[in-house]
């Protein structure tokens, strides 16, 4: 073990030689005279020569992994020249046009420049240091060289969310400190709501404050590399998915603090007479199906991209845990195949997160709760104010905020306008009547697949909620429905070879089977949409159920969401998808995405004590009928006005029991008149004839309606592209949507860069990822493997070098069997 840096050792140590082998123990010279020793087994002997074979083969694969391998995938073949590279990953971005102050020819370096350019990267950020030397509270990360570690940039946020109606405005302060004495770059992947319309970005360094502009996302990121290398301190935040994004922060000067303002728009979820905020704060180590590697590096993430989810290193930041809660393997963590994550000596990490919410006195409220964390609710003069129970909190849960108004002040119909240029921009809500109590669908036969996620990211309480939720779904089955019961982590199995009558024995059946379940593996969600939505697993004939319903319980933790959006729309035929997050921090983005193309619902339970709230909530919807065939007609409007109105979503989705039609539309400006026109809504239940209409006022002075009609937008002509549109038609599309609204979306970005360069040029930066923590409940065993080993999550992108050293070492090892015959 090394001892202690004391404060008067130097201010940097060399990066150990690998090379120097003079403190190694020597083997006797041949010759000398040494003691006899009995002759070993021959099977003994060919286990040494193997153990020998395979220590020459290790050797030789970093030789060649060096050698061949392309710059942004390993460390030891990073280019020289390349002054964002990190130790023991990938650098951030690798584009052979990426500007720097001096073009150099790109080459791949030897072994030996491998080890010098090592060294050169540690005292690149500054003195490494140990766990003992750092003291308790600092941020490391670790390095393939045992016991040493690096320092990182901190961040802490402060989030300020302002309510009126069913609309929310939210400001996303994140405060990056540079803890060291080099200039760094910070880059954060960090959640936001799927449904929110990010349209705003300022930088502010001390006084000063820098407005970003949205640009085409590769247009905004020339932009910050220009500035990067020119030493000027600039923000890049892009879209990863929807509700996944990243900021980068260049120039980040010694010991200097730069906060960075990010805010966005987006509309409230409205069920049962319920409004609910969900401020996602971390998150999740997502599991990526194996696949073929790209053979390089779009991000600093822990992930490897590969031919099914080619951004994987950008959607999977390092996770902060404790120095004994990790170790890796160094010649994975090499050439980027294993994680290398930062430390935090013995104590758990600490990401402190500040959150405020206004909402407004628009409806006056019976009730307001937070299933996520303790809060203080104070009901001052213009607004009711929710702030933490104690101030800053852990970022490993999303926050959690509902709110119930008044029986007597519930909105059946909310309608918010804005005019801007020649177009009236509305935001409408409208509440069906609740359908008639002898209208259940518990008096008809239904097939039920219930599927559960048993994968590693589930351990923890997350099992715990989803077998409760599971096991009180099993308790309402009729006597004549049909059910199955998938379970899946790395593969899916059911419980029968096909639904079966829901028969008391079969009942209890599953209720044991399910609750021997256990949380390990990974998370193939693709294993199991094949298996609840197989044609010849619950094949139609004229006996067949009426309704099938598939209830999918899982944290949605996946790098391969459009893929699984594509598999389910071309499935899912007369069924229904269902989905349940379970956790802590789910992927809302996935869980959302996948009922809207499985004509289902989503239902967040974010704690085990909401498991019997939600999941009746659930199954009422489950056995209501839906409010199908929905039309909007837009009356009192001349036939040159109907041509002009842009509503969206264009094809409005079924409706269960509490859900609201939500549509956005763009018209043209609306003016006081003798008449007023309205807007009519249609549907069937049960095949009667449902009709609300709604009287489409002039303006009532919001702001932000335009970037949610335009935000609804781009979220369709998006989920186009799952349906088989084409990328050409729909991407000119997206952009000029981003660009007239001030968006980010997948083809946009907003980019603040200063005008003066801080950075001297002959000066290097050292890019460094921001880590995240790990969500509450989550066990670092079942995600990452086996307490003590770096293992990935399961079935993650280690793949790739497991068969590549196995294969090596299996013909080396055959070799050297037949060597060994006589």
């Amino acid at each position: 073990m090394r001892s202690p840096q004391s404060p008067s050792q130097p201010a940097s140590r060399p990066l150990p030689d690998a090379r120097n082998t003079s403190s190694r123990p020597r083997p006797p010279r041949h010759g000398h005279a040494i003691a006899a020793v009995p002759r070993k087994p021959a099977i003994l002997t060919v286990v040494a020569r193997v153990a020998r074979v395979a220590r020459v083969a290790r050797v030789a694969l970093v030789a060649l992994l060096a050698l061949f391998l392309p710059p942004s995938a390993a460390v030891l073949a990073q280019d020289p020249g390349f002054e964002g590279a990190d130790l023991g990953r990938a650098p951030y971005a690798s584009r052979d046009d990426e500007p720097t102050a001096e073009s150099e020819p790109r080459t791949h370096p030897t072994a030996e420049d491998a080890w010098t350019r090592a060294g050169e990267l540690l005292s690149t950020y500054g003195p490494p240091t140990t766990l003992d030397a750092a003291g308790r509270g600092a941020l490391l990360y670790t390095t393939d060289q045992p016991g040493i570690f690096l320092p990182a940039p901190t961040l802490d946020q402060t989030v300020t969310v302002e309510v009126y109606g069913l609309i929310a405005r939210t400001r996303v302060e994140q405060r990056f400190t540079n803890p060291t004495e080099a200039w760094l770059e910070g880059i954060y992947v960090f959640p936001l709501p799927e449904r929110a319309a990010v349209d705003e970005l300022r930088m502010l360094i001390g006084e000063r404050e820098i407005v970003g502009v949205v640009q085409e996302k590769e247009e905004a990121r020339r932009t910050y590399e220009v500035a990067r290398a020119q030493g000027r301190r600039a923000s890049l935040v892009e879209q990863e998915r929807p509700n996944l994004f990243t900021n980068s922060v260049a120039n980040i000067g010694p010991g200097e603090e730069i906060v960075v303002a990010i805010e966005y728009q987006q509309d409230l979820s409205y069920d049962d007479g319920r409004i609910g905020l969900r401020f996602p704060l971390v998150v999740a180590p997502r599991y990526n199906p194996p696949g073929m590697p790209t053979g390089g590096a779009a991000g600093s993430g822990w992930g490897v991209d590969t031919t099914g989810v080619p951004d994987a290193s950008r959607i999977t930041p390092p996770v902060l845990l404790r120095a004994t809660d990790f170790s890796v393997d160094p010649l994975a963590a090499a050439f980027g195949f294993a994680e290398l994550p930062p430390v935090r000596g013995d104590e758990p990490a600490h990401i402190p997160v500040q959150l405020t919410v206004f909402i407004d006195h628009t409806l006056v409220l019976d009730d307001i709760r937070s299933p996520s964390h303790p809060i203080i609710v104070t009901d001052s003069p213009h607004a009711y104010v929710v702030e933490l129970d104690g101030g800053a909190v852990e970022a490993d849960r999303d926050f959690v905020l509902e709110w119930w108004p008044d029986r007597g002040a519930a909105p059946q119909a909310a309608l918010y306008t804005q005019d801007v240029g020649e177009h009236t921009y509305a935001h409408l809500v409208v509440v069906p009547p609740q359908a008639a109590a002898e209208a259940s669908l518990r008096d008809r036969p239904r097939e039920l697949v219930f599927v559960i996620d048993t994968s590693g990211s589930m351990g923890g309480v997350s099992i715990d909620q989803a077998k409760a939720a599971l096991d009180m779904a099993l308790a309402r089955l009729q006597p004549h429905d049909r059910f199955d019961v998938v379970e899946f982590n790395s593969a899916a199995r059911a419980l029968f070879s096909r639904p079966q009558r829901a028969s008391r024995e079969n009942v209890a059946h599953a209720r044991r089977w399910v609750d021997g379940l256990r949380a390990n593996g990974g998370t193939n969600i693709l294993a199991a949409l094949e298996l609840a939505l197989a044609d010849d697993f619950a094949p139609q004939t004229d006996a067949s159920p009426e309704v099938r319903q598939v209830v999918f319980i899982t944290d949605g933790s996946v790098g391969n969401e459009e893929q699984l959006f594509r598999f389910i729309e071309q499935r899912l035929g007369e069924r229904r998808l269902f989905t349940v997050g379970i956790g802590s921090a789910p992927n809302n983005h996935f869980m959302s995405g996948a009922a809207g193309f499985g004509r289902g619902t989503f239902t967040n339970i974010s704690d085990v004590h909401e498991v019997d709230l939600k999941m009746r909530s659930l199954l009422h919807k489950l056995e209501t009928p839906a409010l199908v065939d929905l039309e909007i007609d837009w009356e009192g409007w001349s036939p040159e006005q109907t041509a002009r109105i842009e509503a969206w979503p264009q094809r409005l989705p079924d409706l269960y029991a509490g859900e609201p039609v939500v549509l956005n539309a763009r018209l043209p400006r609306l003016s006081r008149s003798a008449t007023t026109p309205e807007l009519v809504v249609r549907g069937l239940r049960s095949g009667h004839l449902w009709e609300s209409r709604l009287e489409v006022l002039p303006s009532s002075d919001r702001s932000g309606i335009d970037r949610l009609w335009a935000r609804e937008k781009v979220r369709s002509l998006v989920g186009e592209l799952v349906r088989g549109g084409s990328e050409e038609s729909i991407r000119p599309q997206v952009v000029a949507l981003g660009l007239a609204h001030h968006l980010v979306t997948r083809y946009t970005s907003l980019v603040a860069v200063d005008t003066s360069p801080a950075r001297p040029l002959d000066a290097s930066l050292a890019s460094r990822p921001i880590p995240v923590r790990l969500p509450a409940g989550w066990s670092p065993e079942t995600t990452f493997g086996v307490a003590g080993h770096g293992h990935l999550p399961a079935g993650g992108t280690g793949a790739a070098l497991s068969t590549l050293v196995g294969s090596l070492l299996m013909l080396l090892g055959y070799a050297a069997l037949r060597r060994s015959r006589p």
